[in-house]
């Protein structure tokens, strides 16, 4: 069994989780089409595990999925960025619990250089938008 970019092994989940998972790339397709476990080649001809790729007609980026129980730190924003400059993607998505705000901080320095673009989406917001999507009057 390989690992994802996030470094975890894919499938890694238990069913609740991956529920959970699903649900926020189920949000995410109100941007375009989201294929879970994309393979895509990096600069070096290697074969990267994406937890997904977010496409749409003009723009491709990796979703990088992280089912943390504390908050994302400044590492994943420098895996994001490697991510973007190795393969042919727009920018990098990464979902998580929260970020710090050093992580908050480099990811703005990032996107205004300009070599692609990195979000910050927290997990609980995507599904509260992605339930409220479904059902304004019962969403919590």
């Amino acid at each position: 069994m390989g690992t994802d970019i996030a470094g975890t092994p894919i499938g890694n989940f238990n069913e609740e989780e991956r529920e959970e998972q699903m649900e926020v790339f189920d949000a995410l397709r109100k941007y375009g089409e989201v294929i879970p476990n994309a393979r895509l080649p990096n600069s070096r001809g290697k074969n990267l595990v994406l937890d997904a790729l977010l496409r749409n007609k003009n723009e491709k980026y990796g979703v990088i999925y992280l089912n943390w129980k504390r908050k994302v730190g400044t590492n994943k924003i420098h895996q994001a960025e490697r991510l973007v400059s190795e393969t042919n993607l727009d920018g990098a998505i990464i979902v998580g619990p929260s970020f710090s705000t050093t992580a908050h901080e480099l990811a703005r320095q990032v996107n205004l250089r300009g070599f692609g673009r990195i979000m910050l989406l927290e997990k609980d917001v995507i599904k509260g938008l992605h339930r409220y999507d479904d059902n304004p009057s019962q969403a919590s």
